[in-house]
């Protein structure tokens, strides 16, 4: 009995014994493996170090760039969320009266038009068009056009293009959602056959330009270089779903500051750089949000807003000096193109306007005399009581 109970004794012990070891062993083994991954750890040191290095830069970027849009007030994403979106250099340009723009040009205006407004043009040519040369500097105006379903369209543009010589094509198919595409392929025409030019107008065909007005404040703002203005507004989104809004190209609930386009300009180096970034930026319809908001905001250029360019609210309110004193007035028929043009062409009622007084300069020196009067009486009551 004893022997047995001695031999279950010795098993016990023995188990115990193997316990023992195995648990010292377990730190061992664990050692091993964490040993083992500082190894193939230090092994692969340099790639984990230019991860980790693209990581912080990546990280330094995107915070930086936070910190940019907070500074200066951006409330939207920049939309460059494509490579090549807009291949505008797949559009040619069928008709091309490049011989328009020869020699030294301070003003280009390309003039957006549609191939039945043959009215329109003709005026143009008869009015702010005809000004071809202002304060010794030389100013153009060409008109452009997309490429019509209709064929005997495009034949009565072409016939005209033969005749004025003033008359680009482009190779888009014309209608509303190519809008923007008229607008980036005739800016894309001044940069490419019109390089020597100073300053480029785009506006539209239902557009009154007054031209020596335009030409005074470019020369007043004598900026030739990162230039871009004409009635600029931040609007949000909802005010103008009348015109279209693109959802599905843009997120944001606000779009950048932008110039309503009837008319804007800008310089030869921003034009440049606006058809160079269009490529990355999805099409909307809305071609001055396009061209003068998003594309401007890419290329961090400040529009000037410049009160002079009328907009369709402020037309209905315009007096017949204001109207004088005005660089653009939008929505112009026909016959209002003439009549302003009777205004402004010859000058005479520039000088009218600013030599005549006023109902509101009268009332002003009025109640200036009436202020002096009242002044030296108090000041003299003494010497006046004498009398």
């Amino acid at each position: 009995m004893y022997q047995k109970q001695e031999t279950i004794h010795q098993r016990v012990t023995t188990q115990n014994a193997e316990s023992c070891h195995n648990n010292t062993m377990a730190p061992s083994t664990s050692n091993s493996k964490w040993d083992a991954f500082l190894s193939r750890l230090h092994k692969k040191r340099y790639s984990v170090a230019t991860l980790g290095c693209i990581l912080f830069v990546g990280l330094y970027i995107y915070l930086q760039w936070s910190m940019i849009q907070f500074l200066i007030g951006w409330d939207f994403k920049l939309p460059i969320v494509c490579a090549n979106c807009f291949e505008h250099d797949d559009y040619k340009y069928v008709i091309n009266n490049k011989d328009v723009c020869t020699g030294d040009v301070y003003l280009l205006v390309v003039v957006a038009s549609v191939h039945m407004d043959i009215s329109a043009r003709h005026t143009i040519r008869k009015t702010w068009g005809s000004k071809r040369r202002i304060n010794g500097k030389n100013i153009r105006t060409v008109f452009h056009f997309g490429t019509h379903e209709i064929q005997s369209y495009n034949a009565i543009v072409y016939n005209e293009a033969k005749i004025e010589k003033d008359i680009i094509v482009s190779s888009f198919k014309e209608n509303f959602e190519n809008m923007t595409v008229h607008s980036v392929m005739g800016i894309k025409w001044a940069t490419q056959h019109c390089p020597q030019a100073k300053y480029i107008i785009k506006a539209d065909d239902e557009t009154f330009l007054n031209i020596p007005n335009i030409v005074e404040q470019l020369e007043n703002l004598n900026q030739p270089k990162d230039l871009i203005g004409g009635r600029c507004l931040k609007q949000n989104r909802d005010e103008i779903t009348s015109k279209y809004n693109p959802g599905r190209s843009f997120h944001q609930r606000d779009y950048p500051q932008y110039c309503q386009g009837p008319a804007y300009f800008m310089s030869q180096d921003v034009a440049g750089d606006i058809i160079t970034i269009a490529s990355s930026i999805p099409v909307i319809p809305l071609e001055d949000v396009y061209i003068t908001g998003l594309c401007r905001a890419i290329i961090q250029t400040k529009p000037i807003d410049v009160k002079g360019f009328i907009i369709p609210e402020e037309k209905k309110t315009l007096a017949k000096c204001d109207k004088i004193d005005s660089l653009s007035i939008p929505d112009v028929g026909i016959e209002e193109m003439k009549e302003l043009w009777a205004l402004v062409g010859d000058g005479q009622a520039v000088t009218e306007c600013h030599t005549n007084w006023t109902p509101v300069q009268i009332s002003g020196v009025i109640l200036l005399a009436i202020l002096i009067t009242a002044f030296i009486m108090v000041k003299y009551r003494k010497a006046f009581s004498t009398y």
